[in-house]
C-alpha cells in the first residue's frame, strides 16, 4: 500500500514528466473537446503511466533510503561500549581512537591520545592535556600543562609550573605545590621539592622527607634512593638518623664522611639506598661503591660498579657480578643486558638466556620483546627466536595483541598501521580494505571509513568501504615530554640546588603549604567531545 504522501508526489511528477516525455501522446483539440483518446493512444499511455509511476515511486523509495554521506571533515563513526577495544591512531596529524574492527569511534580532532589501559587514556587538545574514559569521552577536561593517568586512584598533574594530584573525580586532593611528582605505586609517591626529593602517600602526607637526590617509585616493596654524602648535623644527617633509627657515623664510613664536600670542581659522593613501605631506610651503600642503581625486578636491582653493570638482591649483597656495559630491570623474568655494542637478556637466575646480538632490546611485553637491528625493529619470544623478522621503520611494545608499527610505507607518522601477535598486519594504511589512513594519496586528506570490517580471522562477512575528506594535514604539535614517558621514572634534582642546613627542620617543614585554592585556575580549551556528529 502507497501512503497519501507518496501517491501525492507520484502523481506530480508524472504530470510533469508526461507534458514532455516522449512516447507519451497528446490529445488533439477534438480528443480533448470530447474528453477521450483514440483507443491506441489511450491504451499507449496507460501503460506508460504504470510503468513511469512503478519507476518513480521506487526511485523516490531508494533516494529517502539511501546511506547518507558524511559531511567533509565529519567522519562516519561507530559508538563503542566500555567493552570495546581501542588503540589510538594519528590522522593527517589530528588523532582519533579506533577499535578491533577498523571502525572509527572518534572524530580526528585531538593533539595526542596515549594508549588505553584500565579503561583511561590521558590526551591533549590545544596543547592542554586531559584524560579519556574507555569510550573516548573526557573524563577529565583538558586544563593542565601535564596530566598522567590514573594509578591507585590519583593522577599527578601540572598547573603554573608546579605539580599536584587529582582524585578519581578529577578533584584536586594536592594543590599543585610541588616541583615535580610521579605516579602512585605501592601506596607512595616519589616528589620534589626545592630541598630534594622524598614521599608522600595516598593521604597526601609526607611520609619520606626530601632530602634526597634521586627517588624513584616502589617496586617489590623497595624504592630506589640516592643522597648526596651528608654533613655532620647537616639537614640530611638529621632526616637519615630520624628513618633509620642509626647514628650517621653507623650509617656512612668514615672515609666518606671525610672526604670534602665543598670543591664545586669534585662531585659529592652519591649513596644510594633503598626505602620500605614502611618510609623507613631499609639500606645504605655506606661505603659508596654503587655507581648507580636502578628498581627492583623478580628480587633482583640493577647496580653499576666500577663502570660494569650487575645485580643486587633483595638482601643487598651482589647476586650477579657486574660485568654488563648496561643493564635493565627484569621484567617477567628477563633482564635485558648490553655487552659491547649488542643486547641480550638474563634470566631470573642471573644467566645468559638470550646471547647479545642486538643493536637495541627492550622488555617482554605480552610474551615478546621489542628489538632492533640496523635500522629496522622486530620482536622476539622468550627462547629467543624470532617471531616477527625486523621489518619495520618504528615499533612499539604490545598492548593488549596490538602493537603499532611503521614499516616504511612512508615518512609521515600517520603511515603507522596495527600488527598481531602473529605478524599479521590487522591494520593497514595502504589498503582500502583494512585502512583507517590512506597515505598513498598524496595528502589529500582522504580517509577510509569502513562500515563492515574483515577481520584477521577471517570469518566476517565482508566489509564495504568509502572514502570522506579527513582534516587537513598538520604538523605534529610540540607537546614536550609526553605523560606516557615521563611520568613512570623516578625524580631527581642538581645536587648543587639542594641546600644543606645545620639546623634540626620537622620533616613537615620542608614540604610546601598549598597555596590559596583561588589561585588554582586554568584556561579550558573547548573540549567538544572527539566523538562529535555521526
Amino acid at each position: 500500500m502507497r501512503s497519501p504522501l507518496t501517491r501525492s508526489i507520484a502523481t506530480a511528477m508524472l504530470r510533469t514528466c508526461t507534458r514532455s516525455l516522449p512516447g507519451f501522446a497528446q490529445p488533439t483539440a477534438a480528443s480533448a473537446a470530447s474528453g477521450s483518446l483514440p483507443p491506441h493512444l489511450l491504451a499507449r499511455t496507460r501503460a506508460g503511466k504504470r510503468l513511469l509511476v512503478h519507476v518513480l515511486i521506487s526511485g523516490f523509495v531508494l533516494v529517502a533510503t539511501a546511506p547518507a554521506i558524511a559531511a567533509p571533515g565529519r567522519l562516519k563513526l561507530v559508538r563503542p561500549t566500555v567493552r570495546t577495544q581501542q588503540w589510538p591512531v594519528a590522522v593527517n596529524g589530528w588523532w582519533a581512537l579506533i577499535d578491533e574492527r577498523g571502525n572509527l569511534n572518534t572524530q580526528p580532532s585531538l593533539d595526542w591520545i596515549g594508549d588505553i589501559d584500565d579503561g583511561q587514556a590521558p590526551a591533549a587538545l590545544q596543547g592542554r592535556f586531559g584524560v579519556l574514559n574507555g569510550v573516548g569521552d573526557w573524563r577529565i577536561t583538558p586544563r593542565y600543562e601535564h596530566l598522567d593517568r590514573f594509578f591507585e586512584g590519583y593522577a599527578a598533574y601540572r598547573h603554573n609550573g608546579k605539580t599536584g594530584f587529582l582524585n578519581a573525580a578529577g578533584t584536586p586532593v594536592l594543590k599543585p605545590v610541588l616541583e615535580d611528582a610521579r605516579r602512585f605505586r605501592e601506596g607512595f609517591a616519589v616528589v620534589r621539592t626545592l630541598h630534594g626529593c622524598g614521599y608522600i602517600n595516598a593521604k597526601m602526607k609526607p611520609v619520606v622527607p626530601p632530602v634526597f637526590a634521586v627517588a624513584r617509585s616502589l617496586h617489590q616493596g623497595l624504592g630506589v634512593v640516592a643522597i648526596d654524602a651528608p654533613r655532620t648535623g647537616g639537614r640530611s644527617a638529621h632526616a637519615l638518623e630520624q628513618i633509620s633509627d642509626t647514628p650517621l657515623a653507623q650509617l656512612v664510613d668514615a672515609t666518606v664522611l671525610a672526604r670534602p664536600q665543598d670543591d664545586t670542581l669534585t662531585r659529592p659522593t652519591r649513596l644510594w639506598g633503598c626505602i620500605d613501605k614502611s618510609g623507613r631506610l631499609a639500606w645504605l651503600d655506606r661505603s659508596g661503591q654503587i655507581e648507580e642503581m636502578r628498581d627492583f625486578g623478580n628480587d633482583l636491582a640493577p647496580v653499576r660498579v666500577g663502570g660494569k653493570w650487575g645485580f643486587l638482591s633483595r638482601t643487598f649483597k651482589i647476586a650477579v657480578a657486574p660485568r654488563w656495559d648496561d643493564a635493565r630491570p627484569f621484567v617477567r623474568g628477563y633482564a635485558a643486558v648490553r655487552l659491547g655494542d649488542h643486547w641480550g637478556y638474563l634470566n631470573a637466575s642471573g644467566h645468559v638466556a638470550i646471547e647479545p646480538q642486538w643493536d637495541e632490546a627492550y622488555d617482554f611485553d605480552e610474551t615478546l620483546a621489542l628489538v632492533r637491528r640496523g635500522d629496522q625493529w622486530g620482536y622476539i619470544d622468550v627462547s629467543g627466536s624470532v617471531a616477527i623478522a625486523p621489518q619495520f621503520s618504528s615499533a612499539q611494545a604490545f598492548l593488549r595483541g596490538r602493537a603499532r608499527v611503521n614499516p616504511g610505507w612512508d615518512t609521515h607518522p600517520d603511515a603507522e598501521g596495527y600488527i598481531n601477535v602473529a605478524g599479521q598486519i590487522v591494520f593497514d594504511p595502504r589498503r582500502s580494505s583494512q585502512a583507517i589512513v590512506d597515505t598513498r594519496r598524496g595528502g589529500r586528506g582522504e580517509i577510509t571509513v569502513n562500515d563492515r570490517f574483515t577481520g584477521p580471522d577471517g570469518r566476517s562477512n565482508g566489509f564495504r568501504s568509502r572514502l570522506a575528506q579527513a582534516p587537513p594535514l598538520r604538523p605534529t604539535p610540540d607537546l614536550g615530554v609526553i605523560p606516557e614517558y615521563l611520568y613512570d621514572e623516578g625524580v631527581s634534582v642538581d645536587h648543587a640546588a639542594v641546600p644543606e642546613k645545620t639546623d634540626d627542620a620537622d620533616d613537615g617543614d620542608v614540604y610546601p603549604t598549598e597555596p590559596d585554592p583561588k589561585a588554582d585556575t586554568a584556561p579550558e580549551p573547548d573540549p567538544a567531545s572527539p566523538h562529535g556528529q555521526n
